[in-house]
């Protein structure tokens, strides 16, 4: 009942201090979330070469947020503690047998676990209705792809189109590039309706545009019932595609034109929203999964900008990302303002849940379930700063990181991909503890540059002070069954051929007209 009773309070606060929605409407939202890109990707971000004229807009509009991290640097895990409020440790999507940071295969067994309670879920809950469009990569069997977790309706991938083969006939638009060493795949992407593969290979030179139009059909329904939309970008995870209306048109090459792309789809999305009304009650929020896969994608990947290192790493390249709220009901005199309070996707589970029932509490769930992220609706829509909360990052079962108020505590290293060859300063190829631990000032240093001095007062202040919070972190930490380490299984491949287990090489795997779009695969 402490949860409910934190809720209510929290709630009480918001009524009283924020601009609610006409007409007495509960909030609707629309959370993008795009893959693989990093931190001086957008241009309002600082990016030299690739325009972002829509992100800049929706900054322009909104709120830009300068200090946004995600609870993993790695696609399955970080979207795990997206959807429900809680690290990966905590929810289930982790891997206790390596402290590599690993993903969803396209054989999986494992996903995100059915008594986990997603944003979708909760706010269904709450009557709404709920889409998911895109890449899912919370396990692909059918127990675990969206409609098992509060979505009405899904259409995507359920998983990086790196794990599928590059189809040949498409050079044009697309870059088919895999990193040396990296096994190529031979199971043809399957693009899924609901449960139902629908086509396979998936044309991924039109598949931006048809998540757009199906966005824009979901936001439009003309009824007054509150909505949530997730819609999760296949880009700007390398191998790079884009439609003809984009491939070869930057300077930044194959991925300037993904990023171009995926940025004309967010305007796109942004002006259905703006198209929608003026009833103040439109929330939508974009931002990544993780830092650019960087250095190890090479010129493939995205840019950190200032920060050390990328995906697969607990270096702020790797766990911190752009993100951008926007509200219409923003009060005109803070739009374009820039944030530099610490948030994280964690925290917006609990912040949609608030905002969906800022007038009615009845029915909440979550009142037996530790979330780590906290309500910081009261920032989105008033400016009010929430109160600090540590944020913990593991590798494995091994506490790698920690950032608490304006320091990053880092007890382990390593590299991810070739990075630990490449860059030795991104960690090595292992795991190695790291005792006494780095502590960096992060907003004196962003780029993790100057440790503290160990021997110094603010060094053992600091410490101490972590040390406390991990004590209160450790009574209510417990680790759920690890869902990647469960085994593989290519008989729960996705395939829309009759035979239920066709097997490799999956040549029988073609539907939906993929024979004429691409032939052979």
């Amino acid at each position: 009942m402490l949860l409910l009773v934190c809720l209510a309070l929290a709630t009480a606060d918001i009524n009283r201090a924020v601009k609610k929605p006409k007409n007495n409407q509960k909030f609707s939202f629309v959370l993008m979330f795009s893959d693989d890109t990093g931190y001086g990707d957008p241009s309002c971000f600082g990016n030299p070469t690739v325009p972002t004229p829509e992100l800049d807009r929706m900054a322009a509009e909104g709120l830009k947020l300068t200090q946004f991290y995600v609870a993993a640097p790695i696609c399955s895990s970080s979207r795990s503690a997206l959807m429900t409020g809680r690290i990966p440790v905590r929810n289930g999507v982790w891997s206790q047998k390596s402290t590599k940071f690993t993903t969803f295969t396209t054989d999986a067994t494992g996903g995100l676990p059915q008594d986990e309670v997603s944003i979708g879920t909760a706010l269904k809950q709450q009557g709404y209705r709920t889409m998911a469009l895109g890449k899912w990569h919370l396990g692909q069997m059918a127990k675990y792809l969206p409609p098992s977790h509060g979505f009405d309706e899904y259409f995507g991938i359920p998983y990086c189109h790196n794990q599928c083969p590059c189809p040949t006939n498409s050079e044009n638009f697309l870059e088919c590039y895999n990193p040396p060493g990296v096994n190529v795949p031979t199971l043809p992407c399957p693009l899924v309706n609901g449960t139902t593969v629908i086509q396979q290979p998936v044309n991924l030179t039109d598949l931006t545009t048809r998540y757009i139009t199906k966005a824009s059909d979901f936001i439009s329904v003309p009824d007054k019932q509150p909505f949530f939309l997730y819609m999760a970008f296949q880009h700007t995870h390398a191998w790079n595609f884009a439609g003809p209306r984009f491939w070869n048109t930057s300077i930044r090459g194959k991925y300037g034109d993904a990023l171009s792309e995926m940025d004309w789809a967010i305007g796109s999305i942004m002006d259905t929203l703006r198209d929608k009304g003026d009833d103040n009650n439109i929330f939508a929020l974009w931002t990544s999964d993780n830092g650019a896969a960087w250095p190890h994608r090479y010129e493939h990947a995205g840019s950190t900008g200032l920060l050390r290192c990328g995906k697969g790493t607990v270096f702020e390249g790797g766990v911190r990302v752009p993100a951008i709220a926007w509200w219409s009901g923003m009060q005109k005199e803070r739009q374009g303002s820039i944030y530099t309070t610490v948030l994280s996707t964690l925290d917006i589970f609990p912040t949609f849940v608030h905002m969906a029932s800022l007038n009615n509490l009845n029915g909440l769930l979550m009142t037996d379930v530790f979330l780590d992220g906290r309500d910081v609706s009261s920032l989105f829509l008033n400016g009010s700063n929430p109160p600090s909360k540590p944020l913990f990052w593991y590798a494995g079962d091994f506490l790698i990181a920690v950032r608490f108020k304006s320091y990053k505590i880092i007890y382990g290293m390593q590299g991810w991909g070739e990075s630990w060859v490449l860059f030795p300063e991104c960690g090595p190829e292992n795991l190695t503890k790291v005792d006494p631990p780095l502590i960096y000032q992060v907003e004196h240093d962003p780029s993790e540059r100057f440790p503290l001095n160990n021997t110094s007062e603010e060094y053992q202040q600091v410490l101490a002070m972590t040390t406390a919070a991990i004590t209160q972190h450790n009574k209510t930490l417990v680790m759920k069954t690890p869902e990647l380490d469960r085994v593989e299984d290519p008989s729960t491949s996705l395939c829309c051929h009759s035979d239920p287990n066709p097997g490799p090489p999956w040549k029988q795997c073609v539907c939906g007209q993929s024979e004429q779009l691409f032939g052979n695969v």
